[in-house]
């Protein structure tokens, strides 16, 4: 396992738009993914939470979304 943002700066070059003259310009894609991922986990909280399903499995769905995003290995360490 790494605490690196699995968005490494490779995958970073590869999906910018525009060539990326500043590293700091990195920090601000991997926080702007960040932010995303967070809009859509509250989205899977509102969409599951209705009172239908069970919390710890509103709970499971939402961790297995987040592990499937952000995964805990990066792609340049494969």
């Amino acid at each position: 396992m790494t605490d690196q943002h699995p968005l490494t700066s490779k995958i970073c070059e590869e999906i910018a738009p525009w060539p990326v003259r500043h590293p700091a310009a990195y920090d601000c894609m991997r926080a702007a993914a960040d932010w995303e991922l967070e809009r859509a986990i509250n989205w899977w909280k509102i969409a599951f939470n209705t009172g239908s399903l069970p919390s710890y499995l509103v709970d499971s769905i939402i961790e297995n979304f987040k592990n499937a995003m952000r995964p805990t290995i990066t792609q340049e360490s494969n």
